[in-house]
């Protein structure tokens, strides 16, 4: 059924889609942003950017691994128009549109200007990134989950920065300054600009302004930024972003537990993680996929729901699904499929031994079972060569049905 034919595409997506990550703030303003909104801004914007050159020049790609990639930062804000927002389709994407992205699993929003960033999507949760059209910059939003009765200085929030952004001594910081969220002119932010030299890895001369803020229950690191001959070109669109950015005091989810779409199902933050259509272009209610993978991009943990008549639901029929085998390859179950119990729920499990056509073998595990209050099935799988059942300790645990 799926995952013999999305395994391989949802790796290149989730990979493609997992850029770098920094987030900020929030603030009433945001309360207000429902979805995606497009405008043209009354009279010359920031988003009017100059023309830039048709460099092939491209930057480090977008964070899964922890080294060779861009990192950002920035902030300016323009003033929200007084026209009535719209859909993409309504206007013509020219330079002078803007959308204002919203992020549905935690509400942030911030400006994309259409020249370079309006088309750019992200299917990743924790860490979601927008490459430019010309591919030489970046701006990524990473969250991070706090306590908000006691959230972390900026210096300690800075340590955590450095730590997943700074990988060779040629590191420096330009500027550095205390400050608040622009958008929200409250929120205490830390705002820097600086440098890294890439090149004696393949990479690139770069160049960010970064934004740290906490609000409410979650920490944001933004970049924005990429190579730094084509900084100068790009500045005013990356300022934007920053500068526009707000975040929820209450956010409709919180990093570490997926709970988009009415079910709860905990996840490993430090891996990256993203959400897919699976009967539909996007997830929905009715159906989706959740991938969890690890930085080097091997899936860890795939869970697939789809709404269906319980009287159509057949548990090992799912399984049979999920073991077919991959192109060129096989599947052995390695032992008789067993019972279990999820969420108080009966569950089939099946392990299985997989070989692809390049030979590369890894263990699977698969649990199916039926949520009757939502009418979904669900199947739960585990990639791993050592224990796949491990692997899903935590998931398997404390995933419920319906979400707190």
């Amino acid at each position: 059924m799926i995952v013999r034919n999305q395994r391989g595409w949802l790796i290149g997506v989730l990979l493609a889609a997992a850029l770098i990550a920094a987030a900020c703030l929030g603030g009433n303003p945001n309360e207000n942003v429902e979805a995606d909104e497009f405008f043209r801004p009354p009279g010359p914007t920031a988003a009017q950017v100059p023309e830039r050159d048709g460099s092939d020049s491209q930057p480090a790609e977008a964070e899964q691994a922890p080294s060779d990639d861009p990192e950002p930062d920035t902030r300016d804000e323009p003033s929200r128009p007084d026209t009535p927002a719209t859909t993409g389709d309504d206007l013509e994407l020219a330079d002078d549109i803007v959308r204002r992205y919203l992020n549905a699993a935690y509400g942030y929003s911030l400006e994309l200007v259409c020249g370079p960033f309006c088309n750019a999507t992200s299917n990743a949760l924790d860490r979601v990134g927008f490459l430019s059209d010309q591919r030489d910059a970046v701006i990524n939003i990473d969250v991070l989950r706090v306590d908000p009765d006691s959230p972390p200085r900026l210096q300690d929030l800075e340590a955590i920065w450095a730590a997943r952004n700074v990988d060779n001594d040629s590191f420096a910081i330009v500027t550095r300054e205390e400050t608040v969220l622009p958008a929200d002119g409250v929120s205490p932010a830390l705002l820097f600009e600086w440098t890294i030299d890439r090149r004696v890895g393949g990479g690139f001369q770069e160049r960010y302004k970064s934004l740290i803020t906490v609000v409410g229950p979650i920490a944001y690191f933004l970049n924005a930024g990429g190579i730094a001959d084509s900084f100068d070109g790009i500045e005013s669109s990356l300022n934007q972003a920053l500068n526009t950015f707000l975040a929820r005091t209450n956010p409709p989810g919180l990093p570490g537990v997926f709970t988009r779409w009415g079910f709860s199902l905990p996840y490993n933050v430090e891996a990256i993680s993203g959400e897919f259509g699976n009967r539909t272009p996007t997830p929905n209610f009715d159906s989706g996929v959740f991938v969890q993978q690890s930085n080097a991009g091997q899936i860890q943990i795939l869970l697939i729901w789809e709404s269906l008549s319980q009287v159509l639901f057949d548990p090992d029929i799912a399984i049979d699904d999920a073991l077919a085998p991959p192109a060129g390859g096989q599947i052995v179950e390695s032992s008789p499929r067993t019972d279990a119990s999820v969420d108080g729920l009966e569950a089939r499990v099946a392990l299985a031994d997989s070989t692809d056509a390049n030979g590369t073998t890894t263990r699977v595990v698969v649990y199916s079972w039926y949520c009757g209050d939502s009418g979904r099935s669900f199947v739960l799988q585990s990639f791993d060569l050592e224990d796949p059942v491990a692997q899903l300790a935590t998931a398997l645990a404390d995933f419920r049905c319906a979400a707190p």
